[in-house]
């Protein structure tokens, strides 16, 4: 059947050109794309890489056989949240899409799970917001179901179904609602966006989606859309001092502002258990990011 809504596919590149090659490829793949819809765009987002790869990104696009990629080139890098935003807010300013599909450049679509997200959102019209099933990166266990549970005493998380084959998880159940969907593969309704705004770009790194689902409208809902498979082929390399730093950061953002009676335990617990972590691991490096994270979030308030 011919696709009668549009869909804007935003994708994020900081200095990582073969994921986003890769990834730009695995969408050129899409049933919908090779059946020569019209109503797919793909908005690609370099957050001012260093290293060229924007470049040969550009490059890349100009040679595609489909016209729809546009590309877009951030002056700052500004984060996740504003990279990700300068890509919704062309789609939603040029583009009138009904669903904008967040994709992480280090993941991998199946041919049909564009498909199988539309689907899910035609018979569920109160999920404002679809997770993916997430693979690993060889494709053969789920990494999470959609999305995860959140701990807001602890700021732990855990993805939902992890573990699970894919045989396993095409039988089972989510045990509870899922408290946010993943940010590496999130299918939004476009009218979620016009309501509520983008990602709160305060977040440079993480806890903007929870941010996001805190925000829905009454009546909405989220949900996992069980057939959509996304390969997550980065989906354990953020050990970096970088991705610590934003996380406590973030962390501490976000519950102060969703959970303040949490905020006094969870600042101490967060740090006292990162700090044996690290040194148990013999991540120095990672300590001095714990330390300069929650220097930075004190010290500024």
């Amino acid at each position: 059947p011919l696709l009668t809504v549009n869909v804007s596919i935003c994708i994020l590149n900081w200095e990582a050109e073969s994921l986003t090659v890769c990834c730009l490829k695995q969408l050129l793949q899409l049933k919908e794309i090779e059946g020569h819809a019209d109503n797919i765009s793909i908005i690609v987002v370099d957050n001012n890489s260093q290293d060229g790869s924007d470049y040969s990104i550009h490059k890349f696009i100009e040679n595609a056989s489909y016209e729809k990629i546009h590309f877009l080139r951030n002056t700052t890098n500004s984060g996740y949240a504003a990279g990700n935003n300068l890509a919704i807010r062309y789609a939603l300013e040029h583009l009138s899409p009904d669903f904008v599909w967040i994709l992480n450049n280090d993941t991998l679509p199946t041919a049909d799970s564009l498909t199988q997200l539309l689907e899910a959102a035609k018979k569920q019209p109160s999920v404002a917001i679809f997770g993916s099933t997430l693979l690993d990166e060889n494709g053969l266990v789920v990494e999470c179901a959609g999305g995860s549970y959140y701990s807001p005493c602890l700021s732990t998380y855990k993805h939902a179904l992890k573990g699970l084959t894919i045989e396993e998880a095409a039988h089972a159940e989510l045990p509870k609602p899922l408290d946010y969907i993943e940010g590496a593969a999130m299918f939004v309704r476009a009218e979620v966006f016009r309501t509520i705004g983008l990602f709160n770009e305060e977040y440079f790194l993480y806890f903007e989606e929870l941010d996001l689902i805190r925000r829905l409208p009454s009546g909405s809902h989220i949900d996992w859309c069980k057939k959509s498979f996304v390969r997550h082929i980065g989906g354990a390399s953020m050990e970096s001092k970088v991705a610590e730093y934003h996380s406590n950061v973030s962390a501490l953002m976000y519950t102060r502002k969703y959970h303040p009676y949490c905020f006094p335990f969870m600042a101490v617990f967060r740090f006292t258990a990162k700090l044996f972590r690290n040194i148990l691991t013999g991540s120095w490096s990672l300590n001095e990011a714990l330390v300069s994270s929650y220097k930075h979030y004190f010290l500024s308030r």
